[in-house]
């Protein structure tokens, strides 16, 4: 659950380098389940990591722009 909200925070704002705290902050879970997400992510290629300015969005991943897609196909047919 908490892996869906980060990777929907990058899915929001890929361009945007964020800090542990502010992911934590915005979505509401622990630092430490962040960093671990993160890890995660880095290690999958959806998110790199930039010296002093945080983590963001690998936007040129081709993995991560076809969850991008899905993700927003989800949210339509959710919708109704």
């Amino acid at each position: 659950m908490g892996q869906e909200r980060v990777i929907g925070l990058f899915f929001e704002e890929p361009a945007k380098a964020f800090q542990i705290r502010e992911i934590a902050r915005l979505v509401r879970i622990p630092k430490t389940t962040v960093s671990r997400i993160l890890d995660a992510l880095v290690k999958k290629r959806m998110a790199v990591r930039e010296k002093g300015k945080g983590f963001r969005a690998n936007d040129e991943y081709p993995l991560f722009r076809l969850k991008k897609r899905l993700s927003a196909v989800e949210r339509i047919v959710e919708s109704g």
